[in-house]
């Protein structure tokens, strides 16, 4: 069922047998001069423009071709977001997606996606290059080339809000930087504990100049990763204010599968 709070109900489908939404009998419609519904009459008193950009193929019949807010134009073209992401869904490698059209300094397209079993054990075989070349190159059998996204996250969770909704302002603040998530082998979350299993990969940005010769993980990064899923997965609103007694006591080379343990304590976390 297609609707909203403000409108009710407004058309159905069966999904298993169309992609063509068939609007209620009270409800007359139609696409608007930005193509997106309209809804005149039905279970509103007044006229209702809805954000979603339709097609219609007769009077009574539609197909939804998304958000108006995630339809936009790139490179002169107009790009529809959520068909980048239904293609990019469609590999047997990759669980959830979120495309972001990011216009703050140069303008770009950027994929963020989380992978599966399959697909983890693809990115760690292969690395990062490799696997996003395959998935460009699905997209390339559909989509014009300037349209595939040139900047990629490979994340375990993506931001959502009290709705279980992806938060957008924050997909897009991963690509404000270089601080890629290692790869999350395995996890276990409870309300005053979380133990991780993560590889950091060669490629890694971390391990760039650090050293030539000798790639190690700087302790930095690994003093930002206790605090970023301590934020992710513990508690959302805590702010370090010190780290007492930090010792790194093992070298970390790319590869290497290490072990994030983060306990509640009296003190804080530990």
């Amino acid at each position: 069922i297609y609707g909203s709070t403000e409108t009710g109900g407004i058309a159905w489908k069966n999904t298993a047998q169309s992609d063509v939404w068939t609007l209620y009998s009270p409800v007359n419609a139609h696409a608007d001069s930005e193509g997106k519904l309209l809804i005149e009459r039905g279970f509103i008193d007044e006229p209702f423009k809805m954000a979603d950009i339709v097609e219609f193929t007769d009077e009574r019949h539609f197909k939804l071709l998304g958000r108006g807010d995630r339809l936009v134009k790139f490179e002169e073209k107009r790009v529809s977001l959520p068909e980048l992401e239904q293609i990019i869904a469609s590999s047997d490698l990759v669980c959830t997606v979120h495309v972001a059209h990011i216009a703050k300094g140069k303008t770009f397209l950027g994929a963020c996606v989380s992978l599966n079993k399959e697909g983890k054990a693809y990115l760690l075989k292969h690395g990062k290059p490799k696997l996003v070349k395959m998935l460009k190159q699905t997209l390339l059998e559909r989509i014009d080339p300037v349209c595939i996204p040139s900047k990629w996250r490979f994340v375990e969770e993506f931001p959502l809000n009290a709705q279980s909704k992806i938060i957008s302002g924050k997909v897009e603040s991963l690509f404000s930087n270089n601080i890629a998530e290692p790869v999350v082998l395995d996890k276990m979350v409870s309300t005053d504990e979380l133990e991780m299993s993560l590889c950091f990969l060669g490629d890694s940005v971390y391990f760039k100049g650090h050293f030539p010769e000798l790639p190690l993980l700087a302790g930095v990064v690994q003093t930002h990763f206790a605090v970023y899923w301590t934020k992710t997965y513990l508690q959302p609103d805590i702010k370090v204010h010190k780290f007492s007694r930090v010792k790194f006591t093992q070298m970390i080379f790319p590869g290497d599968k290490v072990t994030l343990s983060i306990k509640r304590s009296s003190k804080g976390f530990e």
